[in-house]
């Protein structure tokens, strides 16, 4: 079975009959997938999947930025390793794809979805990157996307 296949089945909650990888922890929601590196603490990958709909609401970006419980401590990076680096904590799914839902919107806070990122990268190219993204979903002919980062 693909990787595609098996990040497509954990989505859609089907039983994956030779169990999940062990090399570090899958955590999901509805919509975003997330492999955690326990020895670099940060993704080894994320797969949301997207549709127009869900750029469309009120949900508000709250930054509060908190360790995901369904991952061990030592597993995880926390908010305080960022104070002073000089790095941003850095998005994999964008907040701003998740405007619809608030409780999807907060999940992007969880550090098992952040990872280090210059100010530069954040703030301008990623940026870049999350708009023109959103801009494809939003187009009256794109049914659906699946973002792999």
């Amino acid at each position: 079975m693909s990787l595609l296949s098996l990040l497509l089945f954990s989505l859609l909650g089907a039983d994956i009959s030779f169990g999940e990888p062990t090399d570090g922890f899958i955590t999901k929601t509805p919509k975003i997938i997330i492999k955690t590196d326990p020895v670099t603490r940060n993704p080894k990958w994320v797969l949301e999947y997207m549709v127009r709909d869900q750029l469309i609401g009120s949900a508000t970006r709250k930054n509060l930025f908190i360790e995901d419980h369904r991952v061990p401590d030592w597993a995880e990076s926390s908010s305080e390793v960022y104070k002073f680096s000089g790095f941003d904590r850095g998005h994999l799914a964008a907040a701003g794809n998740y405007v619809s839902s608030q409780s999807e919107n907060d999940y992007t806070f969880l550090m098992t979805n952040i990872c280090p990122q210059t100010p530069t990268l954040n703030r301008d190219i990623w940026l870049s990157i999350e708009n023109e993204v959103r801009a494809l979903v939003s187009q009256p002919s794109t049914i659906e996307a699946w973002v792999i980062t």
